[in-house]
């Protein structure tokens, strides 16, 4: 795993939300084309709540990230550019993981396939 300070905590937290939006999208296509739910208009049905499941795991590394980061960050031996770096990977893992939460909470009254 890559340290707290890395540069590439920079871009890690917004490469794993679009690895997660490119899952969501293909599981919810193929979910609605394969097997849609019986009821067309259900908003809790199997594909919303296997969406949800999906997303739990992205959310909790994300945020164990941007925490890692920030506790990293508070360091008194850290150069000024590490401290940065830490910093701001914190503040995008965050918005990483507050994105995929926004995404998923449409899952809770919205219907699947329209």
């Amino acid at each position: 795993m890559l340290a707290p300070t890395h540069p590439m905590q920079l871009a890690l937290g917004l490469t794993v939300w679009a690895l997660w939006f490119v899952v969501w999208y293909s599981a919810l296509s193929l979910g609605c084309a394969l097997a849609p739910p019986e009821s067309i208009g259900a908003s809790l049905s199997w594909i919303n709540w296997l969406l949800i499941a999906l997303s739990l795991p992205f959310i909790a590394v994300l945020l164990y990230w941007a925490r890692r980061s920030w506790r990293a960050s508070v360091d008194a031996g850290l150069t000024a550019t590490a401290r940065f770096i830490a910093q701001v990977a914190a503040g995008a893992h965050l918005v990483a993981a507050g994105a995929v939460v926004f995404m998923i909470l449409p899952g809770l009254v919205l219907p699947p396939c329209v």
